[in-house]
């Protein structure tokens, strides 16, 4: 079996394992602590400077409209801890695997769920992947495979 880990599944888990999913979660960006409404919300956030009113409202919207923000962002830098990163540099997608972490580590009930996946295999396939994605299907998957497989007992 396979698992595919996307917003729009009827399954209610495939939900759940997708960055869309609400699950609050509480990260640290430039010496605050911001309430975050989904994985999705921070990663669209990031893409605007620390002057532009979008960030925070990316970060409190729902995910749906965050991507939407997100659309029309910059594509040369990601703004977090104080710092312009490259984007889609390997710092800037550790930051987005961090969020990845803090969402499962800061919600047990959807660790549970991914640890509920056991060693099926997960996907994420939505249709065709741009090709300047900050988080490429193949490593997003990767990473939700790591945390499963780190906390299994």
């Amino acid at each position: 079996m396979v698992i595919n880990a996307n917003s729009g599944s009827k399954d209610l888990v495939e939900r759940q394992l997708s960055n869309f999913y609400p699950a609050r979660i509480s990260v640290m960006d430039n010496e605050q602590e911001i309430q975050v409404t989904s994985v999705e919300n921070a990663i669209q956030a990031m893409k605007f400077a620390y002057s532009d009113p979008r960030r925070l409202e990316a970060f409190l919207s729902t995910p749906a409209y965050a991507k939407k923000l997100g659309q029309a962002a910059g594509k040369d830098f990601v703004y977090w801890d104080g710092r312009a990163i490259r984007y889609n540099s390997d710092e800037h997608r550790e930051l987005i695997a961090e969020l990845i972490w803090a969402k499962y580590e800061q919600n047990p009930d959807l660790m549970a769920v991914l640890l509920g996946t056991g060693t099926e295999k997960i996907v994420h396939r939505v249709g065709p992947e741009n090709p300047d994605t900050s988080l490429p299907a193949e490593l997003f998957c990767q990473i939700l495979m790591d945390i499963r497989m780190t906390h299994r007992k």
